[in-house]
């Protein structure tokens, strides 16, 4: 049976409680970002050390510069030398050998692709040779309408020094960035002398 957990070991800023704490938090709570490579593999902290913070740092001593707490034997858990004697199965290790301790990267598999994507995919590979050309040539049909929704969607152009900006999560801006002009979405006028007669 553990030990009741212990309260008062006034040592809560120390690197070595911060260690303990962490460990703790992502063998056994399941809302840590790492519980996935730790609780859900069933690697857990031993009941001395889970529910004792000063047997944790009698048996590991403090923590040196630069160090973490490393398993040696990555299938095991965080076990004291009482769980796995002689001298457990954590020590204090810095980051090039807890690099060559780790579990071999699992590759993920390819890419899923969305059922959208599919379906574009599956409507491309059915066109014709023409069609596709005439849909993306520069002059097709709808090309120009389609570039100026991509401008307007992607970016932002002053018209009176055609400056371009990319467009902000505020909304629409108050000036051009590069001529200060507040109305920089507002055409120039032609000049007298070029109006045609």
């Amino acid at each position: 049976m553990p030990a009741p957990f212990d309260k008062h070991h006034h040592c809560s800023r120390t690197k070595e409680y911060k260690a303990w704490c962490a460990t703790i938090q992502r063998c056994t709570n399941p809302n840590h970002v790492s519980y996935r490579n730790y609780g859900a593999r069933g690697i857990t902290i031993c009941p001395h050390w889970r529910y004792s913070y000063t047997q944790f740092l009698s048996d590991m001593g403090p923590k040196p510069e630069k160090l973490t707490l490393e398993r040696k034997n990555n299938d095991l858990g965080y076990l004291c030398p009482l769980c796995c004697p002689p001298i457990g199965n954590c020590e204090w290790a810095d980051r090039r050998k807890q690099l060559a301790n780790r579990r071999p990267i699992s590759w993920k598999p390819e890419k899923t692709y969305t059922v959208k994507g599919e379906a574009q995919r599956a409507f491309w590979a059915n066109q014709t040779e023409e069609y596709k050309r005439a849909r993306c040539a520069p002059g097709a049909v709808g090309a120009s309408e389609r570039l100026a929704k991509w401008r307007a969607n992607k970016n932002t152009e002053c018209l009176h020094c055609g400056h371009r900006w990319a467009k902000t999560k505020q909304g629409r801006p108050t000036m051009c960035p590069k001529c200060h002009t507040s109305k920089w979405d507002v055409p120039l006028a032609q000049p007298a002398s070029s109006m045609p007669l």
